[in-house]
Formats: C-alpha cells, structure tokens, sequence
C-alpha cells in the first residue's frame, strides 16, 4: 500500500467521541485489558461509571468500534477539582493523538463543571502517558505541576502502588 493510499484509508475512518453508556461495558473492559500496565477493575466498577457518570465517561470510536476511553470525576469533597481516573487508547491505534483528544474533551468537561483544577496521575514507569500529557501541557498552555504522590498497599495483593499525582489549571 502506498502512502498515498494509506492516508485515504485513514480520512474515510469514521471516528466519534461520545459519552460511554453501560451497552459499551464489555468493549470498554476488553479495551482496557489490552493496554497494560492499567489495572483492570472488575465488571461492576466500569458498569457503575458508564450507568451513573456517563458524562465523565468517553468513548473513542474509529468505524464503530472502541478504541479509546476515558474516564473521571468531579470531586465532592474538593471544589472544583476534577481527577481523570483512567485512559486507555487501543495498542494498534496509538501515535493518532486519540489520547489527547480525549483529554482535551475531558478537559472541556471539567470547565463545563467550573472545575479549576484538572488532576491526574502517573506511575513513575509509564512513559508514554508522561509523554502525552506533558504534550498537552505544552500545546494547550497548561501549566503541568507535580502536586504529590500517592502511595498505598493492595490490599488483596499486598503490592505496593506509587503514582505521581499532577495538576493543570484550567
């Protein structure tokens, strides 16, 4: 195939971002499964999120078929901060910048809510997700600050998590 024709090939891809709902619950899971090093939470968990928070839920659609999610929460217990709980763009569809424009509608979401603060985390490993947000931090003029880090024990595995916690002002 020649470049030409693969560039064609990508225009006529009909993509979609769109809140998530619980008929995209297995499609989410298996999307999540296939991207490690995220954790995969159990089937309650995400139907809970697509059913109850489906306006912070985001799925990424390329002819139909999900390949991308996004998912947070506006905090009740702190105004105006909005945390992005997960992301998860499909192995075979990564480099397409799918993962920024889900952030960036993640982003519009949490003005939407007045949030001011857009906090996420990263673990010290995963690279690719740095990468990605410090782009959009550039791009976007979103100052990227470190604000702490969390730390807790599994309790069912007993592994120790640390993941640094940052922050946009939005």
């Amino acid at each position: 195939m020649t470049d030409e024709v693969a560039r064609k090939e990508v225009f006529k891809a009909k993509m979609l971002i769109r809140n998530g709902t619980e008929a995209d619950l297995n499609e989410v899971m298996d999307l999540v499964a296939s991207c490690p090093p995220l954790v995969l939470y159990d089937d309650f968990t995400y139907w809970v999120l697509l059913r109850f928070f489906g306006d912070c839920c985001l799925v990424f659609e390329e002819d139909q078929s999900i390949v991308g999610y996004v998912s947070g929460v506006a905090s009740t217990k702190q105004e105006g901060v909005f945390y992005l709980w997960q992301i998860a763009i499909d192995p075979q569809h990564r480099g397409k910048r799918y993962a920024a424009s889900l952030i960036g509608e993640m982003i519009r979401i949490a003005r939407d809510k007045t949030c001011h603060s857009f906090q996420f985390s990263i673990a010290p490993d995963n690279e690719i997700s740095l990468r990605v947000f410090s782009r959009i931090s550039k791009e976007g003029k979103l100052p990227m600050s470190p604000i702490g880090k969390i730390t807790f024990i599994h309790p069912a595995t007993g592994r120790k998590e640390i993941e640094t916690l940052f922050e946009f002002k939005i």
